[in-house]
């Protein structure tokens, strides 16, 4: 999977994640890719501000379906 990295797609692309999830609960499955978002402030680099918006929600998303996260 490949996250959207100027964020204008992010909450569709979590949302069918979500969708997914649900229909699919009792089956294990793995996501792996570039998802282009971070789980905390410390994490972000480069001259623009972090979103607080956007790294909440991936945050909640990753917490409410026990996903793990490597870098």
């Amino acid at each position: 999977m490949y996250g959207d990295p100027h964020h204008l797609q992010t909450t569709t692309i979590w949302g069918q994640v979500q969708n997914f999830v649900v229909q699919y609960l009792t089956l294990p499955f793995i996501y792996m890719g570039d998802l282009n978002n971070i789980m905390h402030v410390s994490e972000k680099l480069g001259p623009r501000p972090p979103n607080d918006r956007i790294i909440s929600n991936f945050y909640c998303l990753v917490k409410n379906y026990g996903f793990l996260s490597w870098l």
